[in-house]
């Protein structure tokens, strides 16, 4: 990883942390100057980097995924949803016990958003 650090031009340029997490593909360059550092620094040729900055483009143009939270809100605000969420929501979960087990359904208990 100091290698690619080290090969990236500019020092700070690319992080070995950040190097890691593009090579294990846990994450994409944060930005542009990460992006025109990183495929030196593993001595990829400049004719190709073209390919990388293309990649880049469209990862970061891409629409984001909606929340966990944005999803619950909008299917809970549907027509006739309302009441098969509390019931959803009283069968998964009592907030005395925490979560039921899976095919356990507990009555009676309270659910607040």
């Amino acid at each position: 990883m100091r290698d690619i650090r080290d090969g990236s031009g500019p020092p700070l340029a690319l992080p070995v942390s950040t190097a890691a997490r593009v090579v294990n593909r846990g994450t994409v360059p944060a930005g542009v100057q990460q992006l025109r550092a990183f495929p030196p620094g593993c001595g990829i040729p400049p004719e190709q980097h073209v390919v990388w900055s293309a990649a880049f483009a469209k990862v970061s143009s891409a629409p984001s995924m909606p929340t966990v939270q944005e999803l619950y809100r909008s299917w809970a605000r549907s027509p006739g949803h309302s009441s098969e969420l509390q019931r959803l929501l009283r069968t998964a979960y009592d907030s005395d016990r925490g979560p039921a087990s899976p095919g356990h359904r507990r009555s009676g208990a309270a659910v607040h958003e």
